[in-house]
């Protein structure tokens, strides 16, 4: 895959390193938006505290504590966005959005109920949420179209599942699948495993499985993380990565289907704030 197409959709990194597929690209030559030198109330319209980001098509206004890092725009990018940006109108206004293919958030979302005293409960920290500009595809054996990522994740559940040395239920509804390693060991959590749920208890907002995949060495060694990446929508993709087991784990599996359920609102938050801004325009 050359730099070129690398910037036409992006793949999650886990995934392709996983695939061996993983590749690196060089800068665009394109400085990203700088934050420091925004402010709101320059815009045409006050722009009420928020910093417009667009993926593609898709138009967010996103509060300025909570906008993270937005890549820039690839110049081979085939397809563009269908509403040029303003360049009259200071970067990062309704009328001037920051347009990217690959946005991190800075989200802020805490538990539903906080542990006793003074320490903030870490329960919900991941390594990073991701939104990726997406072209869903059609792919053999998958009903209609669907994101490569996803299909990826897909797949290692399939995989998996028909390797696995355990197959169970775990207590809180979701459905694992192990492999046992090598060495006899190797403790259960160190093995690679997928997790899912079925599909009337918690599904992708596209209507596919939501799909955990973990790699091997996650409690011993910390080599490696679990993975979950589906489509938001048409055009918008979700990529994050957490650590469920063992010292400084954030996010326990217990906990990643509220987690990722705040996160959707959260996303969707920006989404229609989005729409009601362009509605100003």
């Amino acid at each position: 895959m050359s730099c070129g197409t690398a910037g036409r959709e992006r793949v999650p990194g886990r995934v392709l390193a996983l695939l061996g597929l993983l590749w690196v690209c060089p800068a665009h030559g394109q400085p990203r938006f700088d934050l420091k030198g925004y402010d709101p109330k320059s815009c045409r319209v006050d722009a009420d505290g928020r910093v417009f980001v667009q993926i593609r098509d898709q138009f967010m206004a996103v509060p300025v504590a909570q906008f993270g890092l937005a890549e820039p725009e690839h110049p081979d990018s085939p397809r563009k966005p269908t509403m040029a940006g303003d360049a009259s109108e200071p970067k990062g206004c309704p009328g001037n959005p920051v347009q990217t293919t690959s946005y991190l958030p800075r989200l802020h979302i805490a538990p539903r109920t906080q542990a006793p005293g003074p320490a903030p409960d870490l329960g919900w920290s991941v390594g990073r949420v991701e939104l990726i500009y997406t072209v869903p595809r059609p792919v053999q054996g998958r009903p209609g179209v669907i994101w490569l990522g996803e299909d990826i994740n897909l797949g290692f559940l399939d995989r998996v599942c028909a390797r696995a040395t355990i197959r169970e239920r775990l207590p809180d509804g979701m459905e694992a699948c192990r492999i046992k390693q090598v060495d006899p060991k190797v403790r259960v959590e160190d093995w690679a495993a997928t997790y899912t749920v079925p599909l009337d208890v918690y599904a992708t907002p596209l209507g596919n499985r939501f799909v955990i995949d973990c790699g091997p060495g996650l409690y011993s060694d910390r080599i490696s993380h679990c993975t979950v990446a589906y489509s938001l929508n048409e055009n918008v993709g979700v990529f994050y990565t957490f650590h469920p087991f063992g010292p400084g784990s954030h996010l326990a599996l217990e906990r990643v289907i509220d987690f990722d359920r705040q996160m959707r609102s959260v996303v969707g938050g920006y989404v229609s704030d989005g729409r009601r801004w362009l509605g100003k325009q």
